[in-house]
């Protein structure tokens, strides 16, 4: 609460605080920070990354022929089910080591 420290809102503290918009945040806070946000440059870098991969699947559709067989489809189908519960493994263990 700034106005119980005599700070107007929007007012940062001068002595052992460093202003981060418009906010008095001790030096304490700041050891913990990440770093710069790059969240606009991977927004761009994914938009660009779908676009090509959108191009790339118009490009090979045309001259594709995806003509396979029931064991054909039955492995990959199997082998996507195995992936799928490799990946939710690993999620659970990051999800309960934290």
């Amino acid at each position: 609460m700034p106005e119980a420290e005599g700070l107007r809102p929007g007012q940062a503290r001068t002595q052992g605080s460093v202003p981060l918009g418009g906010i008095g945040v001790s030096a304490d806070t700041m050891e913990g920070s990440v770093g710069v946000d790059y969240g606009r440059e991977h927004a761009t870098l994914y938009v660009v990354l779908m676009a090509l991969l959108v191009a790339g699947s118009v490009v090979l559709r045309r001259n594709l022929v995806w003509d396979t067989g029931p064991t054909n489809h039955t492995i990959l189908e199997s082998t996507a089910t195995l992936l799928a519960f490799i990946i939710g493994g690993l999620a659970l263990v990051r999800f309960y080591s934290r």
